[in-house]
């Protein structure tokens, strides 16, 4: 990529931020939703939603992306609760980062929990952790 794009995806990514994260915050995203509130970067997303979580519904590939990019506080609790509820823990470090570490331990989570993996802590996947988290 030429760094006249970058420079423009980066600007634009500033621009609609807190947009995102208000829909992100107010759970239930969906490509529809992100369309309608920042269409400039839904291909983007789309993009690297389908390089980074290529086993997620295409549908789907934003909003992974979106979420896994616009929300680092989300990604701040899973890994914490992934270093709590994984044996071994995988002892991510909680920077916030959905990096290539904490894709491969959410998919054990996955794998562990008994549901689709996919590498992406989306609604369902969080829920799951977080009933795991409850138990005694």
């Amino acid at each position: 990529m030429d760094p006249l794009t970058v420079l423009s995806l980066i600007s634009t990514s500033v621009q609609v931020a807190g947009t995102v994260k208000e829909l992100l915050d107010k759970g239930g995203v969906t490509q529809q939703s992100l369309q309608t509130a920042a269409p400039q970067v839904v291909p983007q997303l789309a993009r690297l939603g389908a390089s980074l979580f290529p086993k997620v519904a295409p549908e789907m590939q934003a909003v992974a992306a979106a979420s896994a990019t616009f929300d680092p506080n989300v990604t701040k609790w899973l890994q914490v609760a992934l270093n709590k509820i994984l044996t071994p823990s995988p002892n991510l470090e909680v920077d916030g980062i959905y990096g290539a570490a904490t894709q491969e331990a959410v998919e054990a989570a996955q794998k562990k929990l008994g549901i689709p993996v996919d590498g992406w802590a989306g609604e369902i996947t969080q829920g799951a952790i977080q009933a795991a988290l409850t138990k005694p």
